[in-house]
């Protein structure tokens, strides 16, 4: 029998399935500007738990006004990546060819894989994998009629937030079918 490689062996859950978990059902992505409080008094409990996957703070966004659980950068595209699929020049070299939008998820799902590989994603990916089974079995038990418990009812999803304006084609969108496969 062949071993697996460390990579195979993190990305193959309990009984060997490689497909999405029921709990990645509560996994969704948003613009950040959606979920900006207007009036930070008036900040409360968001209706997700909200991570930011961008590698910089969106424009006009003040940070008291976003109640975020995380902001992990480890999961957005490098800075190489990401100017590559915007057509700008990278430090030392010419301006590169501009990336299609299949081209640099292709990219983005390599450099993931390889950051799951190396270790580096190993403090966010449990934060992730707990919120979502959480809300999970939250929403499971709210469905089934506890209405009177508040943790329960607490069927908030998890949202991978990102600034981009074009929502179908933003590496969310990547990321988030990315973790889909690998939580």
């Amino acid at each position: 029998m062949a071993k697996k490689n460390k990579s195979e062996s993190k990305r193959e859950g309990k009984n060997g399935s490689k497909g999405p978990k029921k709990f990645t059902k509560r996994l969704g992505t948003d613009r950040v500007y959606n979920w900006v409080d207007e009036d930070p008094k008036d900040a409360g409990k968001p209706k997700a738990r909200l991570f930011l996957v961008d590698r910089m703070w969106p424009v006009g966004v003040k940070k008291e006004r976003l109640a975020l659980e995380a902001w992990p950068k480890e999961l957005a595209p490098s800075t190489e990546l990401r100017k590559r699929f915007h057509g700008k020049a990278v430090a030392g070299k010419k301006k590169a060819r501009k990336l299609s939008y299949g081209e640099f998820a292709k990219a983005y799902r390599a450099e993931l894989d390889e950051r799951l590989d190396s270790g580096e994603l190993d403090d966010i990916m449990p934060d992730l994998k707990d919120g979502l089974k959480k809300a999970h079995k939250k929403y499971k038990k709210g469905k089934k009629g506890k209405k009177n418990d508040k943790k329960a009812l607490d069927k908030r999803p998890v949202k991978l937030l990102f600034a981009a304006k074009n929502k179908e084609k933003s590496h969310a969108n990547v990321l988030k079918q990315w973790l889909m496969e690998n939580l």
